[in-house]
C-alpha cells in the first residue's frame, strides 16, 4: 500500500471515496485486533497449563480433604457433604444373580460382536498368514 498507493488519490471502496492514508488506518486498526486477540490466546494457554500444574500438584492434598469431610460427617449428612461440593457416595451392594447372569450375557453378545477372543481361544486358531 506504501509504495503503489500512497502517491496517488483516493480509491473507491464500497462506494466510498477513502485516501490511502484512511485504508492505511483501517487495515492497521485490523492487524492490531489481530495481535491483540493472538496474544490474548497465547496468555490464555499459557494460564490453563499453569492451573494444570497446580492442580495436579495439589490433587494429594485435595483428595485427602475431601476423605477428611467424608469423614467427619460421614454418609448420611448430605447437606454437610453439599457445603463441600460433595455429593454422597452411590450404594453398592452385592449383586443379585439375576443382574450377574445379565451382566454375563451383555459381555458375551458384545465380545461376539466384536469378535475378540480370550487368550486360550487365539492359541487355537490356525490360518495361513
Amino acid at each position: 500500500m506504501k509504495k503503489r498507493w500512497m502517491a496517488g488519490g483516493p480509491v473507491s471502496v464500497e462506494g466510498k471515496e477513502h485516501s490511502p492514508q484512511e485504508i492505511l488506518d483501517e487495515l492497521q486498526a485490523l492487524l492490531d485486533a489481530q495481535t491483540a486477540t493472538s496474544l490474548a490466546y497465547a496468555a490464555w494457554r499459557a494460564q490453563i497449563l499453569r492451573e494444570r500444574a497446580l492442580e495436579k500438584s495439589r490433587k494429594g492434598f485435595v483428595d485427602g480433604l475431601e476423605a477428611a469431610v467424608r469423614l467427619l460427617y460421614g454418609k448420611k449428612d448430605t447437606a454437610s457433604l453439599s457445603d463441600f461440593g460433595l455429593e454422597p457416595a452411590k450404594k453398592t451392594g452385592p449383586k443379585t444373580a439375576d443382574v450377574k447372569a445379565a451382566a454375563a450375557e451383555k459381555g458375551g453378545a458384545t465380545r461376539a460382536q466384536r469378535g475378540t477372543t480370550g487368550s486360550r481361544q487365539k492359541k487355537k486358531v490356525k490360518g495361513g498368514t
